[in-house]
């Protein structure tokens, strides 16, 4: 199995890391939250069972949490969980930033912020481009 930069084989074996598959799944419930597993199957092309299987394993990971929908008890409504979501994002800038301030290398605290509160504007321009 071909493994991209940065990844384990350790970490795939104990799930930190999701197919394609799952990361399409679960970009679908991030940008429709309370989806059900028919809708997603819809959006994503992807055949239900696997929609299904992958919510049940994003669960099990504490990345999802299903509930059943008020309206039709047979469908399952699935979300991003919000640990999940404070998670990542604290994660995200404590990684980046770190990552930051060590390539900058010897310089000034206040300066390494100025770059960083920089970069982080240009992020927000590019992602709403």
């Amino acid at each position: 199995m071909p493994l991209r930069v940065g990844v384990q084989r350790d970490d795939i074996h104990r799930g930190r890391c999701l197919s394609p598959g799952a990361l399409l799944i679960l970009r679908d419930v991030l940008a429709h939250p309370g989806t059900s597993i028919t809708d997603i199957a819809v959006r994503t092309a992807l055949p239900q069972g696997h929609v299904s299987e992958t919510v049940t394993r994003l669960r099990s990971l504490g990345i999802a949490q299903t509930s059943a929908d008020p309206a039709d008890g047979r469908r399952t409504l699935v979300d991003v969980t919000a640990t999940h979501l404070r998670r990542v994002a604290s994660n995200s800038t404590r990684n980046a930033d770190s990552a930051l301030r060590a390539a900058f290398g010897n310089i000034e605290s206040a300066r390494a912020q100025q770059l960083i509160d920089a970069l982080g504007e240009v992020a927000g321009r590019l992602r709403t481009s």
